[in-house]
C-alpha cells in the first residue's frame, strides 16, 4: 500500500474511533435516523468528503446498535 493512503487510513481510523464514542452516548433512536440519514446522503451528495462523512457515521451507528443488541439492550435504550 502506497504510504500516503496508508497515512490517511490511519488518521481515518483514528477520526472513527473518536466519532463512535462520541455517538455511544446517544439514544438508539438517535443511531437509527442517523444511519437513514446517512444512506440518503450517499447516494446523493455530490462530494466526497460528505459521502465518507456518511460513511462514518452510518457505520458507527450500526456498530453501536449491534453491540447494544448483543449486550440485550432495548430500543431507545442508552448502554454504559
Amino acid at each position: 500500500m502506497n504510504p500516503e493512503i496508508a497515512t490517511t487510513r490511519a488518521r481515518l481510523m483514528k477520526c472513527y474511533v473518536e466519532q463512535r464514542a462520541y455517538l455511544a452516548s446517544k439514544p438508539n433512536a438517535f443511531l437509527e435516523d442517523l444511519k437513514h440519514e446517512a444512506q440518503s446522503v450517499l447516494s446523493l451528495a455530490p462530494e466526497n468528503l460528505v459521502r465518507v462523512a456518511a460513511v462514518f457515521n452510518q457505520a458507527a451507528a450500526e456498530s453501536i446498535l449491534e453491540a447494544r443488541q448483543a449486550a440485550g439492550g432495548q430500543c431507545g435504550e442508552v448502554q454504559s
